[in-house]
């Protein structure tokens, strides 16, 4: 605990006067279970500081590895839930509501519950409180230590002996402060540690160690180890107090090497065992400041001397040894030098690396963001490079300097020279030069466009530079000496050929054209076989013509020059069909390839237009004609065709009984997919293909096929039964008919029925008689003879007279 009032601000001093006469146990409430059964046979007791003066402040309740504190059950003890750990915490407005939180077992300086006047903090308490709450008992003796205390001083400029009847840390009048509640259903023991403020004085501060107390005032504080110098036969608890033989021994638990060979950041790490109270570290023989905790760090490798003291004086100590850091070395090679003047392609390679910790990376001094694992350095020009290798705690070693040397530049120059009479045919021109310089410059290679010569090299004429090339394939111009290459004779001839095509194809209206340079000039042409003069040939057909050129020295080139041939118009045709019969919205779409330019179009072979659609056409064969650029012109044909016409037929037949005739057509021609739409009596606006349950009337259908195409046709429709004049009703069916027509009659007085057939142009086609034998009778009438139509079937009905209409129709 010797850093404990440093977390708490208190100042420490010695020689004063006990002020703690000692911790006293008091029955506080001894539970029977009536209000609260869950504490049947448990007591609250309350545990004192009893001081000397009532002025005397209990600063803090404390415990450390020096100065041990412990509380013991020997029952259970009640922790409520929630529980609460401090005096400051409960609240009395709960108790009503939750009377067991008012027994809850808790620690203090003075304060009962959160409305007393004072304050109350704790440092270290976390693992002592979690088993104070679990297991009902606690203990602290680490080197740290714990503590519950009051913060500050709360009497300030007031006078102590006015301020200690404000707050209960103070003795008060009863010289007594409260450390804790305990409610237990057993007893329980313990040693604390209190530190005063005699007389509310914050300089003169009194602390009391090893402080016994017990639910049983017949137990006895002392050493009860038995081995113990001080060991009390008459001690019943044990107060910590004991002093036994030494048997303390330093452990090293711990050495770390350098981070880097030289460093001083290695450690020792050191413990012991056996300690009777706090345990005190040194590192050296000289060393007069203990240490806590046998931690040291920042050293450098070697042997040190370590120490361990414990509370009792007793004594250990070893000398320790921090491992050196093996240090990072490497060797750096030059395994390949430059091949060329001033070329950046020499390696150096490491070998060698070895030391410090963990794998090794590598780079070129002056550049450490390059490192890398490769021990292989590149494309390295002339210098001194050193190489360092870092480990992976970033310590480094570093080559010695590797020089990488230029080698000399090799050169090659054109002495003398002699021109030649014609290029690329009689070498006798020659050239001389000399080369030197570069890696073995005796092995020196002379070549002219890759060739390898010796000098004198006789050449034909041109322009010509010479390439010197040492062993490691370093090379020289002589166009980088004399600034440019030499010119030996004459230049080639060019003969510059250059061709026409044919307007059209297979015309021949070519030509062919040159214009010769080079050599020495008085050039002749010969085309083919055929001398010529001027720079151009007319009117030829396509092919490969052959053009030589002779100058004045007799030197001659050739070259073949091609008249193409122009590409035929090859035109093709997309033709979209009239949509309807009859209709003239027929398309065609000319296409062309070949030919020279772009495109112009005609329907007529004289008028040329540059669209290439031509719309607006009836069905029927067409020839269409394309031209280029050139006037050549190719034809094409194309046929528009149409659908066939939209032909409705129908039957038109009628039952018995009057309104339920039926219309039954078919539809051909058009483009199938067809839609229908009625009108007529009671059918307006339907859309099916056939219609039934229909009176007398004229009923007509539009067809309109897939493509928008309509027609109509008119069908008329005669019901079969006729109410006539005179009482007579005539049931005619099937009307229409083919030609039988069945005629059922009543209301007929006996005798014959005159009756005559007329057409819808008022002529009597047939007539005849009936003989009525009762009022009715059946009959057929025979139309089969006469020709599709409309025809008035006429009468005398009982001497009126009347007819009924008729339908032939197929």
């Amino acid at each position: 605990m010797k850093h404990l009032l440093f977390f708490i601000g208190l100042i420490c001093s010695f020689g004063v006067q006990a002020q703690l006469t000692n911790i006293s146990v008091e029955t506080y409430q001894v539970h029977d279970g009536v209000n609260i059964p869950e504490l049947d046979g448990f007591t609250t007791y309350h545990v004192y500081a009893n001081t000397t003066s009532s002025t005397d402040f209990v600063s803090s309740v404390f415990g450390d590895s020096e100065n041990e504190l412990i509380f013991s059950s020997a029952g259970t003890v009640y922790h409520s839930d929630p529980s609460y750990e401090y005096g400051n915490e409960p609240l009395t407005a709960l108790f009503s509501v939750l009377p067991e939180l008012e027994w809850d077992s808790w620690l203090t300086i003075g304060m009962m519950t959160g409305s007393d006047n004072g304050a109350l903090s704790n440092v270290g308490m976390d693992d002592v409180m979690d088993s104070f709450d679990t297991t009902g008992d606690f203990y602290i003796n680490d080197p740290i230590g714990g503590a519950w205390f009051y913060p500050g001083f709360p009497c300030g400029i007031t006078p102590v002996a006015e301020c200690a009847n404000q707050y209960s840390a103070f003795g008060g009048e009863d010289n007594k402060v409260l450390l804790a509640q305990i409610t237990t259903d057993g007893s329980f023991t313990g040693v604390f540690n209190v530190q005063v403020f005699v007389g509310g004085d914050q300089e003169n501060s009194v602390y009391h160690t090893g402080i016994g107390f017990s639910t049983d005032p017949n137990d006895v504080f002392g050493c009860t180890d038995v081995t113990a110098t001080n060991f009390n036969s008459e001690a019943t608890v044990d107060d910590f107090s004991c002093t036994l033989p030494c048997s303390l021994t330093l452990v090293v638990d711990s050495l770390y090497s350098p981070t880097c060979y030289g460093d001083n950041d290695g450690a020792v790490f050191i413990s012991s065992t056996g300690a009777q109270g706090a345990d005190d570290y040194y590192l050296g023989v000289d060393d007069e400041v203990a240490s806590n905790f046998g931690y040291f760090n920042n050293l450098i490798a070697g042997d040190y001397y370590v120490e361990v003291v414990d509370g009792v004086g007793c004594m250990s100590s070893a000398t320790v040894t921090v491992p050196e850091t093996e240090a990072v070395t490497l060797t750096a090679t030059l395994t390949e030098g430059i091949s060329c003047f001033n070329m950046n392609d020499a390696t150096i390679e490491v070998s060698n690396a070895m030391g410090g910790s963990g794998s090794l990376g590598f780079y070129l001094l002056g550049f450490p963001e390059t490192v890398s694992s490769s021990t292989v350095f590149s494309d390295l020009g002339s210098g001194a490079y050193s190489v360092v290798a870092i480990d992976e705690n970033g310590c480094s070693g570093m080559s010695f300097a590797t020089s990488v040397n230029n080698p000399p530049e090799v050169h090659v120059q054109i002495l003398n020279s002699s021109p030649a009479s014609c290029a690329d045919d009689i070498a006798d021109g020659f050239i001389t030069c000399a080369a030197w310089g570069g890696a073995a410059p005796e092995t020196l290679v002379l070549s002219i466009d890759g060739v390898s010569v010796t000098s004198p090299i006789s050449v034909t004429a041109g322009t010509y530079s010479v390439i010197a090339t040492d062993v490691n394939g370093c090379i020289a111009n002589s166009d980088e000496w004399d600034n440019s290459p030499v010119v030996i004779g004459p230049d080639a001839i060019d003969i510059n050929a250059s061709s026409n095509p044919v307007a059209c194809t297979d015309d021949a209206n070519g030509s062919i054209s040159w214009a010769p340079v080079g050599g020495v000039g008085n050039f002749t042409v010969v085309v083919d076989t055929t001398d010529v003069t001027g720079s151009t040939m007319m009117d030829l057909a396509p092919g490969i013509y052959n053009i030589t050129v002779t100058d004045g020295n007799g030197c001659t080139n050739n070259e073949d020059v091609e008249v193409l041939n122009a590409a035929p118009i090859v035109a093709a045709s997309v033709v979209t069909a009239a949509s309807c019969n009859g209709l003239s919205d027929g398309v065609v779409d000319l296409s062309a390839t070949g030919g020279t330019g772009m495109f112009q179009h005609s329907d007529d072979g004289n008028t040329f237009v540059e669209g290439a659609a031509f719309d607006g056409l009836s069905a029927g064969d067409y020839t269409f004609y394309v031209q280029d650029e050139n006037g050549c012109i190719s034809e094409v044909d194309a046929s528009v065709t149409e659908p066939e016409p939209i032909e409705i037929s129908g039957i038109v037949s009628e039952g018995e009984d009057t309104g339920n005739a039926v219309i039954d057509i078919s539809v051909t021609g058009g483009t199938p997919g067809y839609s229908y739409v009625w009108t007529g009596p009671g059918v307006d606006g339907m859309t099916s293909a056939d219609l039934e349950g229909l009176s007398t009337g004229a009923y007509i259908v539009e067809v309109t096929d897939l493509a928008g195409c309509s027609m109509s046709t008119t069908f008329n429709v005669v019901t079969s039964l006729y109410e006539l004049e005179g009482g007579v009703e005539a049931k005619v069916y099937p009307n229409p008919s083919s030609g039988l027509f069945n005629i059922s009659w009543t209301g007929f007085t006996e005798g014959y029925v005159d009756f005559t057939i007329i057409d819808a142009l008022g002529r009597q086609v047939t007539s005849g008689k009936w003989l009525v034998s009762n009022s009715s009778f059946e009959t057929v009438l025979d139309l089969n003879g006469l020709e599709n139509g409309l025809y008035r079937l006429s009468f005398i009905a009982n001497g009126i007279p009347s007819s009924i209409q008729l339908v032939k129709a197929h």
